[in-house]
C-alpha cells in the first residue's frame, strides 16, 4: 500500500511537470531580489515562531514574518538596495543585522544565531556579501553607489563594459555603443528595462538613452540565466529604474565637453577637416512620496545637445548636430501587505543632421527624426512566504524617419554603390566618379525613410513556488511570454 502511495505520487508530479513545461520558455524577467535565511540557537538547532522584521528606505514600510518549524524565513519581491533585519524570540537576545544588501535579480542568504538569556540586543552593523548559491548566472551586478563612481559614459550600455567578458560590439550603426557579451555580437543581446524588453526588433540592439542618474541598478547576464531570459544568444541586460521613496530626494546635473584640450586635427586629402566638437548634458531627477508607505513617484528629464564644425577643401563649412531629450517617469503603488503595482514610462526623442560623407569639395547630409517610448505596468502578488506571482503588460514603440537635406530626387549608379548617390541638385551623374563625387559647395543626401516604425506589445506572467527538503530550499517556476 505505502509503495501505491509512492507511485501515485510520483505519477501525479510527473504529470504536473509536463503540463507546465510548455510554459516555461519565458517567463517574467525580474526587477527584484529576496531574503533567505534560517534562524537557530548558538547550539545549531532551528528556532521555530521567530518574529523576523525587515526595514530599508527602499521598502514600502515594514515587512513581517514568523519562522516555520525548520527556523527559516524568506522575503519575496524586494527592490533593490540596503536593508535592515531583526529577529527576536521570547528567552532570546534579540538580534539585529545591518547593510545587507539586496541585488537585482539576486538571492541573498542569512543565518541569524540567538543567544539564550535577556541581555542587551546584539547588533550587527556590516555589509552582508551577497552569496546566491541558488543561481548559476556569471556575470556582475551595479548598483547606484558604484554607477556613481565609475568614469564610463553617460548611457546605461557604458556601464555594461565594465563586467567580465564584455567588450565593444563594434557592428553597424549603434554597435559601439553596444556590447559584445561572451563572443556573441552587439546584435545578439536583450536589453531589458523595469521587466520591458526595449531590444530593437528590427536591428537587436539598444537604442534607448537612460542616463546613468535614472538608473537604480544595472545586471550583466552573460551566461547562465534562466529560461525567463530567453531570445538572447549573447547576453542580458537587466536595468530598474529608481522608485523615489518616503523622503524627498533629488539630482540636478550638468556636463560640458569640448575639445580644447586637443590638437586641431589635419586636413584629410579628399575628406575636409574637423573644426572643433561641443557637447552639453544636463538634467534634473526627483522622487518622493505621495502617500507615505503606499505610494511614491519619481521623475526625470535630461536634454543633451551634441555640435560638430566641419569644413572641406573648397571651404565649405557645416555643422553636425544631435539634440536629444530622455525622460523617465515611475508610479510605485503598495496596494497591500503582500502586493505591489508600478507604472514606469521612459523613452527620448532625437534630432539629427547627420553628415556620413564629407567630400573633397561637397557634403552628404541626412536629417534623421527619432522618437522611442516605453511603458510597462507590473506587479506581484505574495502569498505567505511560499507563494508569488508576477505579471506585466507593455509596449515599445520607436518611430525613425530618415530624409536628405535637399528633399530632390536622388540619382544612383547601377552598382548601388552609396558612393555616387547624391542628391540631383549637386551634379549631374555623367560628371561623377571616384575622384569626383560633388561639385564645388554641393549638399546632397543619399537617402530617404519616410517611416522605420518598429514596435512590440508584450504581456508576461509567472507562478512560483518555494518549499524546501530539510535543509535544501526548491523553487518551481512556470510562467509565460
Amino acid at each position: 500500500m505505502s509503495e501505491r502511495r509512492v507511485q501515485n505520487s510520483w505519477s501525479h508530479w510527473l504529470s504536473l511537470l509536463a503540463l507546465l513545461a510548455p510554459l516555461a520558455g519565458a517567463a517574467t524577467a525580474q526587477t527584484t531580489g529576496r531574503i533567505v535565511g534560517q534562524t537557530q540557537a548558538d547550539d545549531g538547532s532551528p528556532l521555530p515562531g521567530v518574529t523576523v522584521t525587515l526595514t530599508s528606505p527602499a521598502l514600502q514600510g515594514d515587512k513581517l514574518q514568523y519562522t516555520d518549524e525548520s527556523g527559516r524565513f524568506r522575503f519575496l519581491s524586494l527592490p533593490p538596495g540596503t536593508y535592515s533585519i531583526g529577529a527576536a524570540l521570547e528567552g532570546f537576545t534579540g538580534f539585529t543585522h545591518d547593510g545587507i544588501r539586496v541585488g537585482l535579480d539576486t538571492s541573498s542568504e542569512l543565518e541569524l544565531t540567538l543567544q539564550p538569556g535577556v541581555r542587551e540586543e546584539i547588533l550587527v552593523v556590516s555589509e552582508a556579501p551577497v552569496i546566491d548559491r541558488s543561481s548559476t548566472t556569471t556575470g556582475a551586478s551595479f548598483g547606484i553607489e558604484l554607477i556613481e563612481d565609475l568614469p564610463v559614459s553617460r548611457d546605461y550600455q557604458g556601464i555594461a563594459f565594465q563586467a567580465p567578458g564584455v567588450v565593444s560590439g563594434a557592428t553597424g550603426e549603434f554597435g559601439e555603443s553596444n556590447p559584445s557579451i561572451a563572443g556573441a555580437s552587439a546584435a545578439e543581446n536583450k536589453y531589458i528595462v523595469d521587466g520591458l524588453d526595449t531590444t530593437d526588433p528590427a536591428f537587436g540592439t539598444s537604442r534607448d538613452k537612460i542616463a546613468f542618474e535614472f538608473v537604480q541598478e544595472v545586471q550583466v547576464k552573460s551566461g547562465g540565466y534562466s529560461a525567463e531570459y530567453g531570445g538572447a544568444l549573447g547576453g542580458v541586460l537587466n536595468i530598474v529604474t529608481k522608485s523615489g521613496g518616503n523622503a524627498l530626494k533629488g539630482d540636478v546635473f550638468a556636463y560640458y565637453d569640448d575639445d580644447s584640450l586637443q590638437e586641431t586635427p589635419p586636413e584629410t586629402p579628399r575628406v575636409g577637416q574637423r573644426l572643433g566638437t561641443t557637447e552639453y548634458d544636463y538634467g534634473i531627477g526627483l522622487g518622493g512620496k505621495i502617500v507615505e508607505d503606499k505610494l511614491w513617484f519619481f521623475d526625470a528629464l535630461n536634454p543633451r545637445k551634441t555640435t560638430i564644425d566641419l569644413t572641406n577643401q573648397g571651404g565649405t563649412q557645416i555643422s553636425n548636430e544631435e539634440e536629444s531629450l530622455t525622460y523617465a517617469g515611475k508610479l510605485t503603488w503598495l496596494t497591500s501587505e503582500s502586493s505591489q503595482v508600478q507604472l514606469s514610462l521612459f523613452g527620448d526623442q532625437t534630432e539629427e543632421e547627420d553628415i556620413p560623407t564629407l567630400g573633397a569639395a561637397g557634403f552628404v547630409v541626412n536629417n534623421s527624426d527619432d522618437s522611442i517610448t516605453n511603458v510597462v505596468l507590473r506587479g506581484d502578488q505574495a502569498i505567505g512566504s511560499t507563494l508569488l506571482m508576477e505579471g506585466s503588460v507593455g509596449r515599445y514603440d520607436l518611430k525613425d524617419t530618415d530624409f536628405p537635406e535637399l528633399d530632390v530626387p536622388r540619382y544612383e549608379d547601377s552598382t548601388n554603390d552609396l558612393r555616387f548617390a547624391i542628391a540631383s541638385g549637386c551634379a549631374p551623374p555623367s560628371s561623377l566618379s571616384n575622384d569626383v563625387r560633388f561639385h564645388p559647395g554641393c549638399i546632397g543626401g543619399t537617402s530617404a525613410q519616410d517611416s522605420g516604425d518598429r514596435s512590440r506589445d508584450q504581456a508576461r506572467g509567472s507562478l512560483s513556488w518555494f518549499t524546501s527538503t530539510g535543509s535544501i530550499d526548491h523553487e518551481i517556476k512556470a510562467g509565460f511570454d
